[in-house]
C-alpha cells in the first residue's frame, strides 16, 4: 500500500479520550507516585555497612493494569527516600543488582534465593552505587538512581512477576549511613492490599532468607521499546511550552561562562534572563566556616528577599555551589550535580553547583554590599574535590529580587557542572540551555503548550487514538497532520506568525476537528498488513485561538509512530 494510501485510514469520529499512563517510566505502585508511602525499609540501600541479600517481587499486574501491556526492556531503576529523611550522603564502592522473571508467585516467596528467580536472571548492574543525600520532602527524592549497564527483557503480559535483587558486601560503603528506603506493607494502617513479596538476608552470599508477604519498597522503573513493539514517542515542545525553572548542565571539563555570567532581572512573576550588569565584588567579609558537602547556619539578609514563590529574610549556602532559600535542618549538602535533582528538590540557585571542597583550599565569604540592598556569596579559589584547579564565583542577590551569577576562571574538571535556578519541587523540566546562545529568554510559571499524545499504542490491525490537549483560552478550531516526514529540530514559524513555535511534521494528511472540550481524538486504524512492521508515522496538531499571536494558532510537539505488531 502507498503511503498516501496509508494515511487515509486516518478519521475523523470526535470522540474524547484520556491520555495514558506515561510511556517509559512507572512507579509502582502507581498510586505513590507522588504521594508518600506508609513505610520504610532498612533492607535496601539503608542498612549501613552492613552486607545484605535481598529480593523484592512485583506482581505483573502492576505493569498491565496501568499501561505496560507490552514487553519492554527495563533500562533505569529510582529508590526514593524515606519522607522527610535529610540523613548524608552514602557510597558503595560495589554492589550488584539482578533482575529476573519470578519462578514463583509474588504472594508465596521461597525462602531460598534461587528459587525464586527465573532463567532469565541478569546482572543488570554491578559496581559503585552512590546514595544521594535525603532532600527532607514528604514524599522524599529518588536517593538511587541507576541507569543499567545491561537492560532486562521483562513481558508482563505472560503472566510472571518480576524480581528485583540486590547484593551488598560487608564494608563496601564510606560517607554516611544511608537513609531507608520508602517502602509499603500490608501492616500499614489502614491495610494495604500490596501484591509483592520480599525475601532478605543479612549476608551477602546467603542462599536463604527469611520472607515478608506484602513489603516492597516504591521502586521506578524506566524502559524502553524492544524491537517488534508499536510505541508513540513524542519530541519538540508545543507552543506555548513554559518552565520556571532553567539550567545548563555541563559536562566534565565543558564549563564555558568563565570570565562572564548570568543575571535574573525580576519582573513580577517572570525573570528576565540576560547577560551580567555588575561586576566582579572583591569579598571582606571573614570566610564562612565551611568544609567538604557542607550547608551553612541561616544567613540573615538586611532584607526580605522576594522570588518567584515566596520570600525569605534568610538563606543557606552549600560549599558545592548553590543556595537555599528555605531553611533545613540538614548540615550536609548535595555534591552530584544533576537536572533531577534540580527540578524535584528545594527552591535553590545554583551559580555553580558541582562537588567543590573548601576544606583542601579556597574560602566562601557571605558579604551584605554597603546600602544593605544586596548581598553577595562568593567561593574564592576553591578547588573541586580531589582536584588542584581553583576556581571563583559568586552569586549576588538584592532587595528587589534580582538575581546575578558572576565568574571569573572556573573549570570542573573530574565531574558534571549545573548551573540554574528552579522555584522547587514539582517542576517542569525545560531542558539544559546553551547559556552561550540562549540569552536572552523569559523564566515564567510553569505551562504546558498545545500537546499531542497517544492513547493505545499504533499495531497493525488495531485502532489508536492521537490525542490533542492543552487548548489555549479561546481556541474553537484544531487540526491533526500525519505524515511519513518529520522535522526532530523543529522549522521555526515565527516568519508566518507564530513566533516561539516550530513544525515537527509533514502536512501529507490533515483532518480538522472543533474544539469542544478539554481534548479531541483522532482516531487512527491500522490496515492488517505484516509488511508495515516498523513503519514510523509523524504527527502533529495544530489549534486556532485569535489573539494569541500575530496568527492566531499554536502547534503542538511532534509524535514519532512506530507501527508494528505487539
Amino acid at each position: 500500500m502507498k503511503p498516501a494510501l496509508f494515511l487515509s485510514f486516518v478519521s475523523l469520529l470526535g470522540a474524547p479520550a484520556l491520555l495514558t499512563a506515561q510511556q517509559g517510566r512507572l512507579v509502582v505502585p502507581p498510586e505513590y507516585t507522588s504521594t508518600e508511602a506508609p513505610g520504610s525499609t532498612g533492607f535496601g540501600w539503608g542498612q549501613g555497612t552492613t552486607q545484605r541479600r535481598v529480593q523484592w517481587i512485583y506482581d505483573s499486574s502492576y505493569f498491565t493494569n496501568n499501561g505496560v501491556d507490552h514487553p519492554i526492556l527495563v533500562n533505569r531503576l529510582r529508590w526514593r527516600a524515606n519522607g522527610a529523611s535529610t540523613v548524608a550522603t552514602g557510597t558503595y564502592s560495589t554492589a550488584t543488582v539482578s533482575l529476573a522473571s519470578a519462578a514463583v508467585d509474588c504472594l508465596s516467596p521461597s525462602t531460598t534465593f534461587a528459587s525464586n528467580l527465573g532463567p532469565d536472571l541478569t546482572t543488570v548492574y554491578s559496581g559503585t552505587v552512590t546514595v544521594a543525600a535525603g532532600q527532607g520532602l514528604t514524599p522524599n527524592n529518588w536517593y538511587v538512581d541507576l541507569q543499567l549497564q545491561t537492560p532486562f527483557l521483562y513481558n508482563p503480559t505472560l503472566g510472571a512477576d518480576l524480581v528485583t535483587e540486590i547484593t551488598i558486601p560487608t564494608g563496601s560503603l564510606t560517607g554516611s549511613t544511608p537513609i531507608h528506603d520508602a517502602a509499603f506493607n500490608s501492616s500499614a494502617t489502614p491495610p494495604l492490599n500490596i501484591l509483592g513479596g520480599r525475601v532478605q538476608s543479612s549476608t551477602a552470599t546467603a542462599t536463604t532468607g527469611t520472607t515478608l508477604v506484602g513489603g516492597l519498597v516504591v521502586l521506578e522503573f524506566g524502559f524502553d521499546y524492544p524491537p517488534g513493539v508499536a510505541n508513540g514517542q513524542r519530541y519538540g515542545n508545543g507552543c506555548y511550552d513554559t518552565a520556571m525553572s532553567w539550567y545548563e548542565l555541563f559536562p566534565n571539563g565543558g564549563f564555558d561562562l568563565s570570565n562572564a555570567g548570568v543575571r535574573m532581572t525580576s519582573a513580577g512573576n517572570t525573570y528576565l534572563m540576560g547577560g551580567p550588569t555588575g561586576t566582579w565584588f572583591t569579598p571582606v567579609a571573614a570566610p564562612l566556616a565551611m568544609g567538604d558537602d557542607t550547608i551553612s547556619p541561616t544567613q540573615l539578609l538586611p532584607f526580605n528577599f522576594p522570588y518567584f514563590g515566596g520570600t525569605t529574610s534568610t538563606v543557606q549556602v552549600c560549599s558545592n555551589g548553590y543556595l537555599l532559600l528555605v531553611p533545613t535542618t540538614a548540615t550536609t549538602g548535595q555534591f552530584n550535580a544533576t537536572s533531577a535533582a534540580l527540578l524535584n528538590g528545594p527552591v535553590r540557585f545554583a551559580p555553580a553547583w558541582t562537588d567543590w571542597n573548601p576544606s583542601a583550599g579556597g574560602s566562601i565569604h557571605f558579604d551584605v554590599v554597603p546600602g544593605n540592598q544586596s548581598v553577595v556569596i562568593t567561593w574564592s579559589n576553591v578547588p573541586e574535590f580531589q582536584q588542584t584547579t581553583l576556581n571563583s564565583f559568586q552569586v549576588e542577590l538584592d532587595a528587589f529580587g534580582n538575581v546575578e551569577y558572576r565568574y571569573q576562571t572556573v573549570a570542573n574538571v573530574a565531574r558534571q557542572l549545573l548551573v540554574g535556578w528552579t522555584q522547587g519541587t514539582p517542576a517542569r523540566d525545560p531542558g539544559s540551555r546553551d547559556l552561550t546562545t540562549a540569552l536572552p529568554f523569559l523564566a515564567q510559571p510553569d505551562g504546558l503548550g498545545l500537546q499531542l499524545g497517544l492513547n493505545g499504542r499504533p499495531r497493525i490491525g488495531q485502532t489508536c487514538n492521537l490525542v490533542t490537549s492543552s487548548f489555549p483560552s479561546g481556541a474553537t478550531l484544531g487540526a491533526t497532520f500525519l505524515s511519513f516526514t518529520s522535522y526532530p529540530a523543529g522549522l521555526p514559524l515565527g516568519s508566518l506568525g507564530l513566533p516561539g513555535c516550530s513544525q515537527y511534521a509533514g502536512l501529507d494528511s490533515t483532518q480538522v476537528f472543533f474544539v469542544t472540550g478539554s481534548t479531541a481524538s483522532i482516531p487512527l486504524t491500522l490496515p492488517s498488513q505484516p509488511s508495515f512492521a516498523g513503519l514510523h508515522v509523524y504527527g502533529q496538531s495544530l489549534a486556532f485561538a485569535p489573539g494569541i499571536n500575530l496568527l492566531g494558532a499554536v502547534t503542538s510537539n511532534g509524535i514519532d509512530l512506530t507501527v508494528d505488531v505487539q
